[in-house]
Parts: C-alpha cells; structure tokens; sequence
C-alpha cells in the first residue's frame, strides 16, 4: 500500500501547516518508523523503494485528496461532451479558453504545446519558407556553435555561423541536412533582418541552388520589420517619411495587389459581374476659376478639379492609411488598374489639357495581417475595403453660345459636356445621386458675373450606343449690369 505523507513542520510545538513557510534545512526520511520522537530505527521495519513522485503543497490535503493520490487516481477534466473519439481518438489537447481537455486522432498533424505560461520575451523570426505553423519559425539565442552564438529553433532546427568564414547556415538537426546558407559582410555580423539566401536542398517548392528572400528578426506580428532587422509599428510603413534608419519603411510602397486574371482590370469592373448592375461613378466637380469669356470667339476658358469615386471589387489592398494622401497609386499600378476614360465633347478646338491626374485609395474596412511566413509583413485589405478615387486637374477652351441680341440684358447658358468614353451605359455609368458641384472663384469678373452654376448626369446615344453625360451648366450674365 502506498504511503502518503502529509507536509508537516515537526518541533517541540504543535504540529501546524507550513502555510506560514516551510524550513530547508530539515531532512524528510521516507519508509522509517520511529518508536520514540527521535528514537532509532528497526532494520525490519524499513521501507526500501524509489521516489516517484514529490509534491509539496502550501495547504493541508483533504482526506479526498489523499486517497485520490494513494489511488493513483489520474485527474482529467473533460468538458463536455469531450471525449468523444471512442478509441479512434488517443491523443488529448487542453483547450486554453476553459481550460479543458479534449481528444483527438493521434495522426491529425497540429502542433500541441506542453501545460505552460507563455514567458514574455522577444523571439526571433524566421520569415520567407512554408512553416506549417508559426511556432516552427520561433528562434532564440541558445550556447554556441564553433564558439559563436547560435540561434535556435523550436521545432529541431539551428542557424549558426561557419567556423572560419564570414557565412551562416540554416540546419535541420531533425533531418540531418544543410537548408540554406548566406554570406554576410563581416565575421562579427549576425543574418539579422533581409538577406538572400542561397538553399543547399529542396525546400518550399524551391530547387536547390535556389537564391530566396529571408527574414530574420525580433518583430512581432503588429510589427513591420525594416531590411536591417529594426522593428516599427505598421502605421509607420508607407507613410511618407523614412522611419527605418535604411528608410526601407517606405520601399515597396504599392499599395494594389495585383488580381490573378491580370488581363481582367483594365476593363471596367461591371463585365467581371454575373448581374447586369452597371459601376456607378460618383463625381466631384470642383471649378476654380474662369480665366477668359470670349463673346466673340464664342467660348470660356476655365480650369477645375474633376474627382471621380468608384468602386473596383477585383482589388485587394495592402498597409492601406487612413490619410488617403499616403495611398496613392504609383504609374506602373496606375497603368494596371480601370479607371474612367473622358471625353469632352464640348471642348472648343480640342483646346484640353489634363494638368494632373492622380489615384489614391479611400481605406473603408480595417486590415488583416498577412501570412506568417511572408518576408514583407503587410496589412492586407480584402475587397470592398477601399474605394478608388481619380482626381484630375482640367484646364481648357470649351464652346459657348453667345446670345448678344438681348444686350445689354444679355445671359448667356453654356454647357460643359463630359462624356465616358469607351463604356457603355449599362457597364459605367454617372447618376445624380452621386454628383455634386462647387464653384470656388470670383462670382464678379471683368466684363461679366457667374449667376448659376449647376451639374446635372443624363442619358444620350453615343457612338450607337447608350451613354451616360455630365452636364455642367453655367449661365453667365453682362457684369455692366450690376455693380
């Protein structure tokens, strides 16, 4: 029969628990009886065996508890209904939301952590193969390899540097085999942050001899890693300024993630869709200024700012901010993505010119961080996410109908006429709903004064097919009129 010792400080007093501290300087004699407070000891009545197990606890145990441990008795607690695998099940995890225990197939490949508290701390990451788990890219500084540091990892593999040279190896000590190698600049110089390594197996669906980007560094996953190893917060990439000491935080800086059907963006988004809902365009007219009004000639010169908003569901989005300022898009993804394509059909001799044109990105929806295994950690944004805004800057002659026969009561209506070239109606399209206007110049001018100005989206045949117009209607009248 087992014997099971309650912890007791023994003294002259007493006995209590040892709540209140337990003595080490005391020595514990398993399997000896004594017939007298510290009397000898009978040879026959000495129990000879091993240790299995020792437990010091900081209360009393209950009789309960006692014969739970004489009884070997083995504590799983199992939440409901778990277990739940019969026999086919013989392998048990521990949920860590309860905590309970749960079963499941031995063969089912997961990885399974031992009952513990996660120390904190800053690990190493290794970023850039195919882990099937992000526990297989954790690495820490652990003794040396030809008396240099070493890093390793936690599922069997090391990073070390070569005796006498200035290279590190990757090494599966689970396999047995070299994975990939680096060279650095100097023999004091760790493989931290981005280096290209050159792989010594096949790895990744990489053949050997293959050069590959790796990673690695101590940034945590809300963190963006600089090419020298530096960490920053993700808000700090892309954001204009360098905050990477190597000012790598603003390389790299697209902001589209190029669709699988790559031929497919460069048509409007509407013939990607199964319905016949058309991609509404919402349109932002800002006029600034009228810089000439020729009766004579018959035409106005102006210039405005034209904001086109729409929304392109192929896209996806990367470390978008909340400043649209910091998401515009670069020329080469300018050249990929739709955007609409303008007519001014009322321009006078053709006399248009496009001063600027930019795309940005409107952030809608929040973020999700890439997969573990990417060397360039990126906040990525699903479809829907972001909404695409054109602005241009239009200076140019646009014809007007001078009506002087009233002079000088005279008012003249001219009408600016945007037209979406190469769509459809029924794929791009404007609406009213969606449409304003803003005349920020002077109302007064030199011969004349703008009474009106007003923008208006309708339906016309064009080209033999059915098109939608923007109108943008001013109605001038003779400034000698007024004061």
């Amino acid at each position: 029969m087992p014997t099971t010792i309650t912890n007791l400080e023994i003294n002259d007093e007493e006995p209590k628990s040892f709540l209140k501290g337990l003595p080490l300087n005391g020595t514990l004699i398993i399997g000896q009886e004594q017939d007298a407070l510290s009397g000898s000891f009978s040879k026959s009545e000495i129990l000879r065996g091993r240790i299995a197990q020792v437990n010091i606890w900081s209360r009393l145990l209950n009789q309960t508890e006692i014969i739970s441990f004489s009884d070997c008795r083995t504590y799983l607690n199992f939440g409901y209904p778990e277990p739940d695998g019969g026999k086919n099940e013989n392998c048990a995890g521990l949920f860590v939301r309860n905590p309970t225990w749960y079963d499941w197939a031995c063969d089912d490949r997961r990885v399974s952590c031992a009952v513990c508290q996660r120390v904190p701390g800053r690990f190493m990451r290794l970023r850039g193969l195919c882990f099937a788990s992000a526990e297989e890219s954790i690495f820490e500084l652990s003794g040396y390899v030809n008396k240099e540091a070493y890093f390793f990892g936690y599922c069997g593999w090391i990073i070390h540097r070569m005796e006498a040279n200035h290279e590190w190896l990757i090494y599966d000590a689970v396999l047995g085999q070299s994975v990939a190698l680096v060279q650095v600049s100097n023999k004091k110089k760790f493989p931290i942050g981005r280096n290209k390594w050159v792989l010594l197996r096949n790895q990744c669906g990489f053949v050997k001899g293959t050069s590959i980007l790796l990673s690695l560094s101590s940034c945590s996953d809300d963190e963006f890693s600089c090419d020298s190893g530096q960490c920053l917060p993700f808000k700090f990439a892309c954001n204009g300024v360098s905050d990477c000491r190597d000012g790598s935080d603003e390389f790299s800086c697209n902001v589209v993630l190029r669709a699988q059907d790559e031929n497919s963006v460069v048509r409007p988004p509407s013939l990607e869709k199964i319905t016949s809902i058309p991609t509404y365009i919402k349109t932002s007219v800002e006029v600034q200024r009228l810089t000439n009004i020729n009766p004579s000639d018959s035409y106005i010169e102006l210039e405005m700012v034209l904001h086109f908003t729409w929304d392109d569901f192929r896209l996806t989005f990367r470390n978008l901010q909340d400043q649209i300022e910091f998401n515009r898009l670069t020329s080469e993804e300018e050249a990929y993505v739709w955007k609409p394509t303008l007519i001014f059909y009322s321009a006078y001799n053709g006399e248009v010119s496009v001063l600027s044109s930019e795309v940005h990105v409107s952030k809608l929806g929040t973020g999700m961080l890439s997969d573990f295994n990417s060397v360039e950690r990126a906040s990525l944004f699903n479809r829907g996410s972001g909404l695409l805004v054109n602005t241009q800057h239009v200076s140019g002659k646009f014809a007007c109908v001078f009506d002087v026969f009233r002079y000088p009561f005279d008012a003249h209506r001219c009408e600016l006429l945007v037209r979406l070239g190469f769509s459809s109606e029924r794929l791009v399209t404007f609406t009213n709903d969606r449409l304003s206007l803003v005349y920020t110049g002077a109302n007064k001018l030199k011969e004349f004064n703008v009474q009106n100005m007003t923008a208006i989206a309708s339906s016309v045949n064009f080209r033999n097919s059915s098109n939608t117009e923007l109108k943008v209607k001013k109605i001038i009248g003779n400034h000698r009129l007024s004061n």
